[in-house]
This record gives C-alpha cells, sequence and structure tokens, in this order.
C-alpha cells in the first residue's frame, strides 16, 4: 500500500504506526471540521435569539414600507454595528397572509419574493419575478446585494421602528437594518 506522505517523513515507522498515524490525522481532520460546522449553527441560533430578545417577531408588524439604511454586522445580535449606510432601497410587505414581499430599488427593478415564517422569528424568502429595467451599474450592484441577502435571510426582529433581518453571507454575522416608512 502507497502511503500519502513522503517516504522521507515516514521512515523508521512500522506499517501499524504509519497506518495509526493516517487515522489519526483524518480523525483529526473530521472533528475539526464538525466542531467547526456546529459553531457556525450555534451562532446563528445565538444571533436569531438574541435579536427576538431586543424586539418582536409579529408578522402583522412586518405589513407596509421599509426603507433600508443600513448594512450591519453582529457578533452576537445583542450589538449590530453599522458596516455601510444606504438608503437607496425599499422593501415593502404587502398582504402578509398571502407571504408576498416587494423589493423596490429606487432607480432600478422590482423584484418580487414568497416569504415563508418557519417558527419564532425565523423566516425564508424565496425569489420570483421582477421587473427588467436596465439600471445604472450602481443601482444594479445594490439590487444584486439585497437580492442575494433576502435569499439568505435567517431569521428577523423588530425594534420599535427598525426591522432587522439576519441573513446568511460568508461570515454569518450580517444584518440588513430597514427603518419604517
Amino acid at each position: 500500500m502507497k502511503t500519502m506522505l513522503p517516504q522521507w517523513k515516514m521512515k523508521g515507522f512500522t506499517n501499524d504506526q504509519k497506518r495509526t498515524m493516517r487515522t489519526i490525522s483524518i480523525v483529526a481532520i473530521l472533528t475539526a471540521g464538525l466542531l467547526f460546522s456546529t459553531g457556525c449553527k450555534k451562532d446563528t441560533e445565538t444571533i436569531c435569539k438574541n435579536l427576538l430578545d431586543q424586539g418582536l417577531a409579529d408578522t402583522s408588524m412586518l405589513n407596509g414600507e421599509w426603507v433600508l439604511t443600513s448594512f450591519a454586522r453582529t457578533i452576537n445580535g445583542r450589538k449590530v454595528i453599522v458596516k455601510e449606510k444606504n438608503n437607496g432601497a425599499a422593501l415593502e410587505f404587502n398582504a402578509i397572509g398571502d407571504n408576498n414581499v416587494i423589493l423596490r430599488v429606487y432607480g432600478g427593478n422590482s423584484m418580487y419574493f414568497t416569504l415563508d415564517i418557519i417558527s419564532a422569528n425565523y423566516m425564508t424568502l424565496h425569489g420570483g419575478g421582477g421587473t427588467l429595467v436596465n439600471s445604472p451599474p450602481e443601482v444594479a450592484a445594490l439590487e444584486n446585494r439585497l437580492r442575494e441577502s433576502l435569499t439568505n435571510t435567517l431569521c428577523y426582529a423588530i425594534k420599535g421602528n427598525e426591522l432587522l433581518i439576519h441573513f446568511e453571507e460568508s461570515d454569518k454575522k450580517n444584518i440588513l437594518v430597514l427603518k419604517k416608512k
């Protein structure tokens, strides 16, 4: 049986010792991967729970128009830190009974989503259709970023006149901050 490590690193070991070292290496890598994925899931649960502790998750309060104020991030859902201010989009939750959500980006397209409330403050948004206006590059970039953020929504909370939507990106600690219009 050929070894995966160069022979100079394996000199002086019996075949049983080599097999044991490979097994230990594989188990260590799998354990590290499992711990990492479990930690990420816990982060999401903690953020969603802490967001809910600060506000409400009442779908009837989603009705109406919300204006994007910023992209933000959070470590644990308790403190939201603004990364980038923005005021170029409106998110309109219409007819929540029908689960329809309309995203309008000023000077650009309208996109339609279906809202699913999973439990407590957990929700998902599934993209439907949209208009096909040839938007300026900066508007198109904002549309793409918002569409990606909304289709990766994990949970939400309403805090006063502010809607916080937690979404998954590469680091899973992102928040859209919207104000009631």
